[in-house]
């Protein structure tokens, strides 16, 4: 995916499971994470980010329920030029 730098985007995260909470974490793969934020079961949460460098980046999301499980997902590569 090629995206511009100094564009904001918006990722959108949703969680359909046992647990009716959901905490999340997003690391943008640039060294900026979004630290530990909620989300509810069947509840699509907005994400922004903007960019300000070019590169290949991961950008992961870790997500965590009331009782302490955590799962990583990695969600996709973009490249920036």
């Amino acid at each position: 995916m090629n995206l511009m730098v100094n564009q904001n985007y918006q990722f959108n995260l949703a969680y359909q499971g046992a647990v009716s909470y959901i905490n999340y974490l997003v690391d943008f793969g640039d060294g900026t994470q979004t630290g530990w934020f909620s989300g509810t079961l069947s509840t699509t949460t907005p994400v922004s980010y903007i960019f300000t460098k070019t590169g290949e980046f991961s950008i992961t999301v870790s997500a965590r329920s009331v009782v302490g499980m955590q799962v990583k997902i990695r969600i996709f590569n973009i490249l920036y030029y």
